[in-house]
């Protein structure tokens, strides 16, 4: 998609990515310099609200005690069979 900058140096965000990535009024938006691109990153209201949940499920250290825990049988059985 390109848009054209204008004379003040402002830009329109095409309709697609502004629903897209949830960008309304008063958003803000995070400029990028990666050498020889432009990054732009929508950045959330509530940041921790943004993250929150994304990464549910038994969790590193529940696995790690299942795990071990799993070893430890397999120890007192005599190893795998």
């Amino acid at each position: 998609m390109k848009t054209t900058v204008s004379a003040r140096f402002q830009t329109v965000i095409p309709t697609e990515l502004r629903k897209k990535f949830n960008i309304k009024a008063n958003s803000k938006l995070e400029w990028i310099d990666g050498g020889k691109v432009m990054i732009v990153v929508s950045v959330p209201a509530d940041p921790i609200g943004a993250v929150r949940g994304m990464f549910k499920g038994k969790g590193l250290a529940n696995a790690l005690i299942e795990s071990r825990q799993e070893e430890r049988r397999l120890e007192e059985k005599g190893g795998p069979d």
